[in-house]
C-alpha cells in the first residue's frame, strides 16, 4: 500500500543552470538517473526544468509543474557541495508539516541503513523554493556530497538500493533496475510513449538542445549503438548523430 501518494518528481537544476559538481561529475546529471528510476516505480509526473536560463527561471518553472498537479507529495532530486570534506545524506522538509517531517525521518534512516551513508537527518527550511512554493507537501532530498569522492563512491555502487530504500518508506514496489527490462533493438520508425530525453551521447551524461522527444512524437532511429550492453536509438539530424532510450516502457516501435 502506498503511505506516502507521490505526484510529482524532479530533478535539480539543468544543463544551461548545472548546479554543484566535483569528483568529475555534475549534480544534474547524477540526480537524473536517480530521478528516472524513482518514476519508473511512481509513475510520478516529471516535474524537471530544462530551459530555465538562470536559477530564478529553472525553480520558478519547475515549482509551477509541481503545482499543476496538485496537492500530494513531490520529490525533489539533489547532491550537496561544500569543501570536498562534508559528507552524508539530508532530507529538507517544510518546517511544521509533520507528515514530511516523519516521512523525511524514516527516507533518511532506511537509505543510510542500506548505504552506509553518514545520516545528517531531517531537516527543517522555509526558506527553500521548491518547498515553501509548491502546494501539498515536498521533500528535498540531498543524495551525498558531489563533491566528496567517499559519497560518490557510495552512491556508485548503492544507487539502486538507495533508490529502492526511499520507494519502500514511501510504500510502492521497488525499483524496476531489480527486474529485467526490454529494448528494441531494430532500427525504423518509434513513436515515444511518454516524453524522453535526447542526448549528445550514449552514456546519457549530457541533454540535447533538441526538445524533439515529446509524448506522441515519431522519431526515426537511423542505427542502434549501445551503452554497455543497454541499446540506444541513434537519430541523425542533419550531420550529428542524437541519442534516445529503446526501453519497450517509454517507446514503441511502429
Amino acid at each position: 500500500m502506498v503511505k506516502y501518494n507521490n505526484s510529482t518528481s524532479h530533478r535539480g537544476h539543468n544543463a544551461i543552470v548545472p548546479g554543484a559538481s566535483g569528483c568529475g561529475l555534475k549534480e544534474h546529471e547524477v540526480a537524473q538517473k536517480i530521478h528516472d528510476k524513482f518514476r519508473a516505480a511512481t509513475k510520478a509526473v516529471d516535474a524537471t526544468d530544462d530551459v530555465g536560463k538562470t536559477a530564478n527561471d529553472n525553480l520558478y518553472n519547475i515549482v509551477r509543474k509541481m503545482n499543476a498537479v496538485g496537492k500530494s507529495f513531490h520529490v525533489s532530486h539533489h547532491l550537496n557541495a561544500f569543501n570536498g570534506a562534508a559528507n552524508g545524506f539530508e532530507v529538507w522538509y517544510y518546517a511544521g508539516n509533520a507528515q514530511a517531517k516523519k516521512l523525511a525521518e524514516e527516507i533518511c534512516a532506511a537509505v543510510c541503513k542500506v548505504t552506509g551513508w553518514v545520516n545528517r537527518g531531517a531537516k527543517a527550511t522555509t526558506s527553500l523554493y521548491v518547498i515553501r512554493a509548491s502546494t501539498g507537501s515536498a521533500i528535498l532530498i540531498e543524495w551525498g556530497f558531489v563533491d566528496n569522492q567517499k559519497d560518490m563512491d557510495i552512491l556508485a555502487k548503492n544507487m539502486d538500493a538507495a533508490v529502492n530504500a526511499l520507494l519502500e518508506v514511501m510504500g510502492y514496489t521497488t525499483a524496476t533496475s531489480s527486474s529485467k527490462e526490454e529494448y528494441y533493438t531494430k532500427t525504423g520508425l518509434y513513436e515515444t510513449l511518454t516524453d524522453i530525453k535526447v542526448y549528445v551521447d550514449k552514456d546519457f551524461k549530457a541533454l540535447s538542445t533538441w526538445n524533439i522527444g515529446k509524448k506522441g512524437s515519431m522519431l526515426w532511429v537511423d542505427e542502434v549503438a549501445k551503452a554497455g550492453s543497454v541499446p540506444r536509438g541513434v537519430l541523425l539530424i542533419g550531420n550529428k548523430k542524437r541519442y534516445v532510450t529503446l526501453n519497450k516502457k517509454y517507446i514503441k516501435k511502429i
